[in-house]
């Protein structure tokens, strides 16, 4: 699934409700549940013609069959002066806000991993299954502690049917599904104080708090601050591994996710960008 596939659905989605808080809110749970079914068809398409229009050609050994991919989604919609956020993963969306002279770091969304034993009694409850939420079976290669099934780190995604579906799935049917797509949706306030959103998967929330991002981006005096975040990021995992940042960035791809999860960055200025 692509952005411009997920962002044609919100707007089919957003000509459906009315143009309300509810209307919003409804509009992007809709979003998120049908870029689900979506990949869902993908998935049936025996001659994987639909998924070759996404690029993808499944190679033994080297990439992953579609019933294990998956993606954690994070959106947000600017609209009527409020930040309508969805989010199904462990990406996260921080608000800057000045309030009495100070920025503060805003969370827009909570992280739906197996870090947080909330969604983790939510995957138990959903599946029945006791031992849902487990160590991979083979724990030296597992990056992270516990996995939903003992695969997954994430407790909602779009994808990752080999987790919802008995006919995708490489686990006992009477416990699926284990994870929803199901967005968790928060709404926050845009006046004079909001001064900007960062919006990230969890690669850079690894190594930054919320704090730390927000005065990064408010101290960087230059036009590519996303760009600055990320250089940021990869300083920081280079010296954990007392390497060069250059040495780490040649690192073939298949092998840098042990140093580090993959990182996207996108910084949005509410009232312009006063470096540029």
């Amino acid at each position: 699934m692509t952005v411009t596939h997920f962002s044609s659905i919100l707007k089919k989605q957003l000509s459906r409700y009315p143009a309300t808080e509810s209307g919003f809110r409804q509009a992007l749970f809709q979003t998120f549940l049908d870029s689900d079914r979506n990949y869902l068809k993908l998935l049936r398409d025996k001659d994987s013609n639909e998924a070759a229009k996404y690029g993808y050609r499944y190679i033994p050994g080297k990439t992953k069959p579609l019933n294990m991919m998956g993606s954690c989604s994070l959106s947000v919609l600017l609209r009527d002066n409020k930040a309508f956020c969805a989010n199904a993963g462990d990406s996260r969306a921080v608000l800057a806000r000045k309030v009495g002279g100070q920025l503060l770091a805003v969370p827009l969304s909570s992280d739906h991993n197996t870090y947080n034993e909330t969604e983790v009694a939510v995957v138990r409850a959903r599946s029945s299954d006791p031992d849902a939420v487990r160590r991979h079976a083979n724990d030296v290669d597992c990056i992270g502690p516990t996995r939903v099934g003992g695969h997954l780190m994430v407790t909602r995604s779009i994808g990752d049917m080999y987790l919802k579906d008995a006919e995708f799935s490489i686990l006992p049917p009477q416990y699926l599904p284990y994870i929803t797509a199901d967005p968790e949706i928060t709404v926050q306030p845009l006046d004079s104080t909001a001064e900007f959103l960062v919006l990230a998967s969890d690669g850079l929330w690894e190594h930054m708090s919320n704090e730390e991002v927000v005065e990064t981006v408010a101290n960087f005096q230059g036009p590519n601050v996303a760009d600055h975040l990320l250089m940021s990021v990869l300083k920081k995992v280079a010296a954990q591994r007392d390497m060069a940042v250059e040495v780490l960035t040649c690192i073939p791809l298949g092998l840098k996710r042990f140093f580090h999860d993959d990182i996207t960055i996108l910084v949005i200025f509410l009232h312009g960008n006063p470096r540029q």
